[in-house]
Order: C-alpha cells, then sequence, then structure tokens
C-alpha cells in the first residue's frame, strides 16, 4: 500500500511543480527538457551492462519508443498550460479518464472481451466528460475561453489515451524480450532530444532565454517523475492492476482537486462536482 501512496504523491508532484513554475514566470519548455535529461541520466544507473542492452534492442521497439518520446513531451508541455490555465483538479481528472481509450483499443485490436460493468463505466466516462465541459460554460471567461477548454479537453483525453495505447502496444509484444528500464530510458532520450532541438530553435531566434532557475526546475521535476515509474512498476509486483490503477486514478483526482480547491482558490460547480463523481465511478467500473 505505501507504493500506491508514494505513486500518488510522485504523480500529484509533478503536476503541481509545472503549474508553480508557471505562476512564477518561467519558460515551461527548458523545464520539461531538462527534466528529461535528468530522467535519462537517472535511468542508466538502473540499466545493468548497458552495452549489451543496447546492441539486442529492436529497431521496432526504438520506434515505438521515440514516438512514446515525442508524445511524452509534447503532452506534458500541454499538461502543464492546462494546469495552470483550467486547473490542476481538472487537467488530472481529464487525464486520467483517458484510459478509456486504451480499454477500447484493447478490446478492438487485441479481441480483449468488455464486461458489461466495463460498458457501464465507458458510458459515465463520456457523461463526466459532457458535464466537465459544461461547467465551463457556467463560469465567465474571456471570449474564447471556453472554445479553448473545450480544446484542451479533447487533446488531452486524446493524447494521454495514445500514451496509454502504445504502452499497451509495448507490454503485449515486447515485455518479454526488452527490459521496462531501457524502454523507459529510449521514450526519456528522444524527448530530451526532441525538446532541445525546438530549445535551441526558439534561442536562436532570440525568442527564449535559458537561465539557472530553469535547469535546475527541470532537474527538480525529473527525479519524481522518473521515480514515479519506478515506484509504479514496483507497485505492480504487489498490488493487482485491478486494484492499482483505479486506486491511483481517484486518489490522485480528489488530492488535486482538493489542493486545487482549497490552495489554488479553483471553483468547484455543481457539474464539475458531479462530473468529478462520475469521473471517479467510472475510473473503478473500467478497471475492475
Amino acid at each position: 500500500m505505501h507504493f500506491l501512496i508514494l505513486a500518488i504523491l510522485l504523480s500529484a508532484s509533478l503536476t503541481l511543480q509545472l503549474r508553480e513554475y508557471q505562476q512564477k514566470g518561467l519558460a515551461l519548455l527548458p523545464i520539461i527538457a531538462f527534466n528529461y535529461l535528468t530522467c535519462g541520466v537517472v535511468g542508466l544507473f538502473y540499466i545493468s551492462d548497458f552495452q549489451t542492452a543496447l546492441a539486442s534492442y529492436p529497431f521496432e521497439v526504438f520506434l515505438l519508443g521515440s514516438l512514446q518520446g515525442f508524445m511524452f513531451i509534447t503532452f506534458f508541455f500541454l499538461i502543464g498550460k492546462a494546469a495552470n490555465e483550467l486547473g490542476v483538479g481538472y487537467t488530472t481528472t481529464v487525464c486520467r479518464i483517458s484510459l478509456v481509450l486504451p480499454i477500447l483499443f484493447s478490446h478492438f485490436y487485441f479481441h480483449e472481451p468488455l464486461t458489461t460493468i466495463q460498458i457501464i463505466g465507458l458510458i459515465l466516462s463520456f457523461l463526466a466528460i459532457i458535464l466537465m465541459n459544461l461547467s465551463a460554460f457556467s463560469i465567465q471567461m474571456e471570449p474564447g475561453g471556453h472554445l479553448k477548454f473545450l480544446i484542451f479537453t479533447l487533446v488531452l483525453f486524446v493524447g494521454n489515451g495514445l500514451i496509454d495505447c502504445i504502452f499497451k502496444y509495448f507490454e503485449f509484444y515486447f515485455k518479454k524480450t526488452v527490459s521496462n528500464e531501457l524502454f523507459t530510458l529510449n521514450i526519456f532520450s528522444v524527448a530530451f532530444l526532441l525538446g532541445s532541438i525546438v530549445m535551441t530553435l526558439q534561442v536562436l531566434k532570440g525568442d527564449l532565454k535559458i537561465g539557472y532557475k530553469s535547469v535546475l526546475a527541470g532537474i527538480a521535476l525529473g527525479i519524481p517523475n522518473f521515480f514515479s515509474v519506478i515506484v509504479l512498476l514496483a507497485g505492480l509486483q504487489i498490488i493487482p492492476a485491478t486494484v492499482y490503477f483505479p486506486a491511483n486514478n481517484i486518489g490522485l483526482i480528489l488530492l488535486l482537486t482538493l489542493i486545487g480547491y482549497f490552495y489554488y482558490k479553483e471553483k468547484l460547480t455543481v457539474y464539475s462536482i458531479s462530473g468529478l463523481i462520475l469521473a471517479s465511478i467510472s475510473i473503478y467500473l473500467i478497471s475492475s
């Protein structure tokens, strides 16, 4: 159980750090890039006989990890933006109920059966998304704010769902032949490389300045980011996935919603509260 609690705290710290850095006026891109560099450096210490493992690393897995690296840095950046503009509770809820996509992917691609309870959970998850978007239209926003809210919802939902689908694909075809640590290092390295390219172009154009605060923030973000993956893998060795994932998702949603309400003074409407409750129930049913 301590692995589950630690996983929730580590995941929550990532979203909260991203919001704090944005509120302090720090640029997200260098923070996220140096975050992935830190993840990669720390990850090297967890792979024994790195050269041998790399020599037998399949090219197909490298392409898969590279795609995942692109997805990681893209949506980590968007999550940071959404947490700052739309709230940590809302952002976390949308990201967590996106697990309906890997569930559907597993059903139609791998022909994994869906139970009646899981189908009910899928329906409730879409109702939760509708309620959470209705909550946005009950709040006064600047011109174009409601459209931005809707776009963020769709992009976060689909993007995070695709990330989980890629992990499912890797688990199904390559889990027995490729270590999780090496695949994770592949993801982090590509994410850092892509981030560095964009960051360098922006620096050369004069659109971005990299200060020591951004570097330190990236390191501070990268350490819990890497260990959130390690704790996740350790927890799954002890706690069944059908118990671990719903408990982790619901715990994270509730924790960040409470922090958003009490610390950041984020507003909770009847629609958002109803959506939060439905999202928690849907996650539990889908994972049952």
